[in-house]
């Protein structure tokens, strides 16, 4: 076996090393490991294939930017190949007249396999050389496998956390290919991604799909689109966006209903409800120098906030000014 090699830090400051390409700018980068999730029903396989089919198309998706064709492999482990051609023949409808080359997305589905074909497990050896010999023939720079639970099925690999390990390496290696992959999974019923958590270690992503607060089943698909984790923005955020799912004429559109900072309007939710610093940073899941950048942000659309120190003792009644504080005290405020 080679030995590994070590690197100083002039030779990584000086070595020619390729910078990845935006794929979905800002959302997806060339090799990127990305997962999309959300509670049954909430339109994850909807919301995946028009990414996918904006991607192989070089066609904007949202509010975001596709800005040149992909070769694109969905793997679906799941659907019913007619419903999918359904979806997709809706989604390439509305697209028109910028539809996608059909060579540029491939799909594999299982009931368009033959009978004598054994389905792979990527829980598996034997399954992911399997399936790596139909992505190598296929030759994407974007794969989606949807969904996790349909592919991962042996042993407790979706649960268990050494069991994912060979899998996360699997992805690894595509990855190392200049392959991005999309993971499409289901929430828990904790509302967070379901199975061990040691699986967003390696993501580069993480998309929450979730029903918003006074969602009506009638209105079909309607969710928030909640960035939890983007190692592409390098500081910066994604704004929130609240879409909508519309399915008429044989066409799939997607409306966005709603597109905000949801991060500045909860941090001033919570101080309206006399939250401190150390509360707001642990209901948001975010440090204080997140939290000095959106009210950095905040401040510059003009709607400045002062965090309250951890340290310093709650108001009793929303009346009850805070005594013994100043902006001098929080590194927050002080900026």
């Amino acid at each position: 076996m080679p030995r590994l090699v070590v690197c100083d830090l002039k030779g990584l400051l000086e070595a020619d090393l390729p910078t990845p390409r935006p794929i979905c700018h800002p959302v997806l980068y060339e090799g990127d490991l990305a997962m999309i999730y959300g509670w049954r029903g909430a339109g994850k396989t909807w919301f995946a294939l028009a990414l996918a089919y904006a991607v192989a198309a070089g066609i904007p998706f949202l509010e975001w930017e596709c800005r040149a064709p992909r070769k694109v492999l969905y793997l679906d482990g799941e659907m019913r190949a007619a419903r999918l051609r359904t979806r997709l023949a809706m989604i390439a409808n509305a697209a028109l007249p910028s539809e996608a080359d059909p060579e540029r997305l491939d799909i594999l589905t299982r009931d368009m396999q033959p009978d004598d074909c054994e389905w792979p497990d990527v829980g598996s050896s034997r399954g992911r050389e399997a399936l790596a010999k139909s992505i190598e023939a296929s030759d994407p720079a974007v794969i989606f496998l949807d969904n996790i639970s349909a592919w991962l099925r042996s042993g407790k690999a979706e649960n268990d956390a050494e069991s994912w390990s060979e899998v996360a390496s699997f992805l690894m290696r595509l990855r190392s290919q200049g392959r991005a992959v999309v993971l499409i999974h289901h929430a828990g019923k904790g509302g967070q991604q379901r199975g061990t958590s040691k699986r967003e270690d390696i993501l580069d992503t993480v998309v929450a799909l979730r029903k918003p607060d006074d969602y009506d089943p009638a209105e079909g698909m309607r969710v928030a689109i909640e960035f939890e984790k983007s190692r592409n923005l390098d500081g910066g955020e994604i704004p929130a966006l609240e879409i909508a799912l519309t399915t008429a004429d044989g066409k799939a559109v997607f409306v966005i209903t709603q597109a905000k900072n949801d991060q500045i309007a909860k941090v001033h939710e919570l101080l309206e409800m006399g939250a401190n610093r150390s509360e707001i940073l642990k209901t948001l899941g975010i440090d204080r120098f997140q939290l000095k950048r959106l009210q950095d942000k905040s401040e510059a659309e003009g709607r400045d906030f002062v965090v309250p120190d951890s340290r310093k003792r709650k108001p009793k009644s929303p009346t009850e000014g805070w005594t013994g504080y100043s902006d001098e005290s929080d590194p927050v405020a002080r900026g």
